[in-house]
């Protein structure tokens, strides 16, 4: 029994580590409203600019892409909004992505600056259409 006990412990503060960063959902199966409450920006905007930034040793976050925002569910409003992605390996870039210039995306942003790492909703609009949906429902109005 007190090995079953240690086991579900050890089990519950692994979750409660994951949840506190936005790399948890990776973790297969959380429900949209996770990824919603973990982000501080969403929204659907073109990536119409990108450029490298300088970076704090360790930061892999070195691609700063800005959108011209058409609709907006979470955070200040804006028409521009940047955000930076890892493009590197290793440490906080273990899921490098990279936002195409003139592609639409919905976007799952955290932190400040905005962030968005591999393991969110974050995709681009024609894969969209059923977070879209979600977001709209009257039912998930925030």
């Amino acid at each position: 029994w007190h090995h079953e006990s240690l086991s579900l412990v050890g089990a519950v503060l692994i979750l409660i580590a994951f949840a506190k960063t936005p790399d948890a959902s990776c973790i297969a199966g959380l429900p949209r409203t996770y990824h919603f409450d973990m982000s501080t920006a969403v929204f659907l905007g073109e990536a119409i600019e990108q450029r490298s930034v300088d970076v704090a040793p360790g930061d892999g976050f070195r691609t700063m892409t800005t959108f011209r925002v058409e609709r907006q569910w979470k955070g200040p409003r804006a028409d521009r909004i940047e955000v930076r992605t890892c493009t590197g390996s290793g440490g906080p870039c273990s899921d490098p992505f990279k936002f195409q210039a003139g592609t639409k995306y919905v976007v799952f942003a955290f932190d400040m600056p905005y962030k968005r790492t591999g393991c969110n909703l974050t995709r681009t609009l024609q894969e969209s259409d059923a977070t879209i949906a979600w977001l709209d429902a009257p039912a998930n109005a925030r």
